[in-house]
């Protein structure tokens, strides 16, 4: 848990997205992502936050493009890591459409199309 965040807060991102995770639709063991991590500019708002069960946000970890992959040991599964952010992305885009307090101006020209926008994977109706 991040600082200044207590257990309601986050208790309260996990009953938005149904008590599920946001990539595989389970139950067990949800922890609250930072979609855009801490590291790459991202905050601690709901805009940025989603459930993902342990398994999923150990290997997602830290992934966005552009700013490294540091994953936890034995977890270390770049092409699942983008899978999940795109599965977390996609979530975000259908419970508001938050594609701001993810994205700068300079990045949806950039690594957003080249990275995820460029794939079958992310519903862009969405966005």
């Amino acid at each position: 848990m991040r600082r200044g965040l207590g257990p309601d807060y986050w208790a309260a991102i996990i009953r938005l997205a149904g008590s599920r995770c946001v990539h595989c639709d389970g139950s067990a063991g949800l922890q609250v992502d930072h979609v855009r991590p801490v590291h790459a500019g991202g905050l601690n708002w709901p805009a940025n936050l989603v459930p993902l069960c342990g398994e999923h946000n150990k290997i997602k970890s830290c992934y966005w493009p552009g700013h490294g992959y540091h994953p936890v040991d034995g977890f270390d599964d770049r092409d699942q890591a983008r899978l999940i952010l795109i599965s977390c992305l996609n979530w975000l885009g259908q419970h508001g459409g938050w594609r701001q307090p993810l994205l700068t101006i300079d990045e949806t020209g950039t690594w957003w199309e080249r990275e995820l926008l460029g794939t079958d994977s992310v519903n862009l109706a969405l966005w």
